[in-house]
């Protein structure tokens, strides 16, 4: 039995800005809660090259969602495949890492300014 959920796949390109990852969280007080996104090298385990603070929200229909977008800015700095995890703080303190995936950053040309 997996403790976590498995989401698709993604790929984008070196320096691109991807569209935003959204994440519903339901079945919970989410009262002081955080979460925030954290990119591990695939073949180092261990490896954080990435941590990114995801931001609450609600949608229309009630719904809580975590939010965060990678911008060029970020993209630009990363190449290969990385493991992800959405990580949720509860109020007391305690780590969820119960959604994982891949992404993979395809290299992309550098322009002359």
């Amino acid at each position: 039995m997996d403790f976590f959920s498995v989401c698709e796949p993604l790929r984008g390109y070196q320096g691109s800005t991807f569209p935003r990852f959204r994440v519903r969280v339901t079945g919970m007080n989410l009262l002081n809660c955080t979460m925030r996104l954290v990119l591990e090298e695939k073949y180092k385990p261990g490896t954080s090259v990435l941590v990114e603070e995801c931001f609450h929200v609600q949608d229309p229909d009630g719904t809580d969602v975590y939010q965060v977008t990678l911008i060029s800015a970020v993209t630009q700095h990363l190449c290969g495949t990385y493991n992800m995890y959405f990580i949720l703080r509860d109020a007391s303190g305690f780590d969820h890492k119960n959604l994982v995936g891949t992404l993979v950053v395809l290299p992309s040309p550098e322009e002359d300014d």
